[in-house]
């Protein structure tokens, strides 16, 4: 959702049933880009690594070349 000034978003993250049962630490990265325009290389259906996502993201900025910015917040699911 974007207001004026700022933007949120919700998305499920939880653990899967045997990581649960087994009451184990997931470590997790979320990365957060904003800029003016919408980035196509981030868009994915299914569950893509860092290292082949990130060159096609940045890749895409550079040739657009506009303001991008981006947060990382680490956390852990269970235990």
């Amino acid at each position: 959702v974007v207001q004026a000034g700022k933007a949120s978003f919700s998305i499920p993250i939880e653990l899967g049933a045997a990581d649960k049962t087994a009451g184990k630490v997931v470590p997790q990265v979320i990365l957060v880009i904003t800029g003016p325009r919408d980035i196509s290389a981030a868009v994915f259906t299914r569950p893509t690594p860092a290292s082949e996502l990130l060159p096609r993201i940045l890749a895409e900025i550079e040739a657009r070349g506009s303001d991008f910015s981006a947060t990382a917040k680490y956390f852990r699911l269970g235990g």
